[in-house]
């Protein structure tokens, strides 16, 4: 049997940012098969979809042939690629371009990096508001049908209580509550904290912000019951993760700064994907993960994200003499 090889995902999904990459191999006939990746993001100035295909591999060296731009991409004519926002019936198509050009370089791995296909569509010839129903459109040539998904698109996120929260105290012994309301649309939310500091080396002048990305509560459900999502996190947590984050030298000098509370929420696709995932890993796991995907006709997910944030939070006098002089953090030098 021929291996028949494809990517599923390149899901960028919460607050790491970190493209998480699903490799398939399967065999089977060849049939033409789309593999689809989009979250389109309202807040954008522009909006991109990857589209590739299942490859054959004749040869039985599927990391040559995957190598070879070609073997992953259509041909610039085969697709015609289009985004309709349902509520309003606007239908636009979406032009090819190099990512990389962009300023979206592919990350190196097992697939080619160059050229690096999307097809983009300026937000300004398709504004979104929030709560449409979008839908994607991939026509092909031959006899072909339609490739489509649809997803609705995430409202805004907004933190709650930004007054109270314009000091933030954590304790060792105590839970520290953030909360945001958000849309249903919004299923899933990763909420992460940016911590911004100076660093310095002891008698120099030369001083360098910094930050660190806390990822603070991942994977957090929409709760059905309410408009506003709470989550609580264990104070000793934040003191934990700056002294595992940052390297204990008696030269090195920092100040604390403020911090960014930043809540990406993802739609249904990507919180059915993530269940499926979660679902099958561990010893009681299935040994092959259940391929989820809301493409008709093809292969992938079609789905939203949006963000909120609130900037420049304080820690209260009490975290900051824990910073500064407490058991887990007094050897990184906070001024």
């Amino acid at each position: 049997m021929k291996k028949l090889v494809y990517s599923l995902l390149a899901l960028s999904f919460l607050l790491s940012q970190n493209a998480c990459k699903e490799e398939l191999i399967l065999s089977a006939p060849w049939k033409d098969i789309p593999v689809v990746y989009a979250m389109v993001n309202r807040l954008d100035t522009a909006y991109y979809v990857r589209i590739e295909k299942v490859f054959i591999d004749p040869t039985g060296d599927a990391a040559e042939v995957a190598m070879n731009p070609d073997s992953i991409y259509y041909p610039e004519d085969a697709l015609t690629v289009f985004l309709t926002n349902k509520q309003t019936g606007q239908k636009m198509e979406l032009q090819r371009v190099d990512g990389t050009a962009e300023g979206y370089p592919r990350e190196q791995g097992p697939f080619a990096d160059m050229p690096n296909y999307l097809y983009k569509l300026k937000a300004s010839q398709l504004p979104l508001t929030g709560k449409e129903p979008l839908l994607l459109t991939i026509e092909r040539q031959g006899d072909l049908p339609d490739v489509t998904a649809e997803a609705v698109v995430l409202g805004e996120i907004k933190p709650s209580g930004i007054q109270d929260m314009s000091q933030v105290t954590f304790k060792y012994d105590q839970e520290r509550s953030f909360r945001w309301t958000s849309g249903s649309e919004a299923r899933i939310f990763d909420v992460e904290m940016h911590i911004h500091y100076d660093e310095w080396t002891a008698g120099s002048p030369d001083v360098e912000t910094k930050t660190l990305v806390w990822p603070m509560a991942l994977g957090v459900p929409h709760d059905d019951n309410s408009s506003t999502t709470v989550v609580k996190i264990e104070g000793l947590n934040f003191f934990t993760y700056l002294a595992a984050s940052l390297e204990a030298d008696p030269n090195t000098l920092r100040q604390f700064k403020g911090m960014d509370m930043v809540v990406t929420g993802a739609g249904e696709a990507i919180e059915q994907y993530i269940k499926i995932t979660e679902s099958n890993t561990g010893i009681t796991s299935a040994q092959d993960i259940p391929l989820y995907t809301n493409v008709e006709n093809g292969l992938g997910i079609f789905s939203s994200i949006t963000r909120g944030a609130v900037y420049n939070l304080q820690l209260s006098a009490t975290s900051l003499e824990l910073l500064k002089n407490g058991e887990y953090t007094q050897e990184l030098n906070f001024q």
